[in-house]
């Protein structure tokens, strides 16, 4: 119930998915490597909300994203 949540703050508040964007792609990072199959298809909808957020962002910073990114690609699960 989180992530639909979430997706509903983030279709409504997209300015507040640029600005706490960190917090989003962890969030999102971890939500796909859950089991259940509500959680991840939740999960889907949220990365598609949140790529077409940052997609049209004027405020997104990528050299900021970058690192996470990085961060992201060196952990061992590889679901994650």
């Amino acid at each position: 119930y989180a992530c639909e949540a979430l997706y509903n703050v983030a279709k409504v508040c997209h300015a507040a998915v640029t600005q706490h964007f960190a917090g989003v792609f962890d969030a999102l990072c971890r939500l796909s490597a859950d089991t259940d199959a509500n959680v991840q298809n939740a999960a889907h909808l949220l990365d598609r909300l949140v790529k077409d957020i940052v997609t049209d962002s004027e405020d997104f910073e990528v050299d900021v994203f970058i690192p996470l990114l990085r961060e992201r690609l060196q952990v061992a699960n590889p679901f994650v």
